[in-house]
């Protein structure tokens, strides 16, 4: 009789799926964030809309980038130290977003925060896949991608 798949994965494993998830999570909250409060930015900085565009976009081109580079350091120096130090570029990105006192400030600041992004994905989602069995890492993998926004 074959054990239930959720047995074969012990608590460390789930911690790995969680704690890839509950990043997804936060930087996903950031990352969307800001769009909601870009008429509050607009108003305080005295930017045009295509202006505030730039804060959004910026991110988006530095997704590839961060995710390429901790993506290739990951492999080279582990998962798991990569996705710490993405985490943190991001959250120093984040925090360094609500100091910006103009428009390049704040398109640098997430210029960052799209680099931790993608390297926080990038290697906590093959950090957590990579624990699990081997059977079921692409169940671990589905586990991502259809949570990662709830």
């Amino acid at each position: 009789m074959a054990t239930a798949w959720y047995k074969q994965v012990n608590p460390p494993q789930r911690k790995a799926l969680f704690s890839a998830w509950l990043g997804y999570v936060f930087d996903g909250f950031d990352f969307m964030m800001i769009f909601y409060i870009l008429h509050i930015i607009k108003a305080d900085l005295g930017i045009t809309d295509i202006q505030a565009t730039l804060i959004g976009t910026v991110a988006f081109i530095a997704r590839p980038i961060g995710g390429g580079f901790f993506g290739a350091m990951a492999d080279k120096y582990g998962r798991k130290p990569m996705m710490m130090w993405a985490i943190f570029i991001y959250s120093v990105g984040t925090g360094l977003s609500g100091i910006a006192t103009n428009l390049y400030m704040l398109a640098v600041c997430r210029f960052i925060v799209g680099l931790g992004m993608s390297g926080e994905y990038a290697c906590a989602s093959t950090y957590a896949v990579e624990s699990w069995p081997k059977n079921l890492q692409s169940k671990a993998s589905a586990f991502l991608a259809c949570y990662q926004f709830y």
